[in-house]
């Protein structure tokens, strides 16, 4: 098994809260689990640091990340300064072959939830941000996006949330139409008014957290 297929699996089972907040990760044990080498464990915690859910000690204590409200706040804070930075390229370069790209994003959303398709629009519109960070060609800058998006994800599955996501579907769609018309400033608002209703349908009381077997967590996946 590679680095890369034990980072997904650890990841999958931290944001689905299998592996709840705080829970502790001995090398040992995944290297058993998974039945590689203490070497590629080690690789792949060492990845899920980098994406920020995981800390490791400096003796090699391994756990599961639990934000705090504020990191919660200062997160969002990050993830709308880099999707404003994308806005101001994307009304510069004018190129309405990304609206239209962006416009048929929405549309599936929009259809996949028409359609009952719920899990599937609520992907499609996770989806959105990365497609949307994607269009101006910067890996660096997406990379970084995707690590605060993956520590996002970890948030919403540690604080029950309670959306409404038609309106979080008819943001995007504002978001696209004030960038068709090269409107940037309101652009730039709505997606900050955006993230603002993403915080508010958090509920941040800590919930139960929930023990876990490592090898029932990851056996049928392996």
């Amino acid at each position: 098994m590679k680095t890369s297929a034990i980072v997904q699996q650890i990841t999958h089972s931290i944001i689905k809260r299998t592996l709840p907040p705080g829970a502790k990760l001995n090398e040992r044990d995944l290297a058993d689990t998974f039945n590689v080498s203490r070497t590629l464990i080690r690789q792949a915690l060492d990845r899920l640091q980098q994406d920020g859910l995981v800390l490791i000690s400096p003796k090699r204590a391994t756990t599961v990340v639990k934000p705090t409200i504020e990191e919660a706040h200062q997160l969002f804070d990050a993830i709308g300064i880099i999707e404003s930075a994308v806005i101001d390229r994307l009304g510069l370069d004018g190129n309405m072959a990304c609206v239209q790209i962006l416009k048929k994003h929405v549309a599936r959303e929009r259809e996949a939830a028409a359609a009952g398709q719920r899990d599937l629009a609520n992907q499609l519109g996770r989806d959105f941000h990365k497609v949307f960070v994607g269009l101006i060609e910067n890996s660096v800058l997406s990379k970084a996006h995707s690590q605060l998006m993956r520590q996002q994800a970890l948030i919403t599955s540690l604080f029950r949330t309670e959306f409404d996501y038609d309106v979080l579907q008819d943001d995007h769609s504002a978001v696209v139409e004030f960038l068709e018309q090269g409107d940037v400033q309101e652009a730039k608002s709505v997606l900050l008014s955006h993230y603002k209703l993403v915080i508010l349908g958090y509920n941040f009381k800590e919930g139960q957290e929930n023990e876990f077997v490592l090898r029932e967590i990851f056996s049928p996946v392996i």
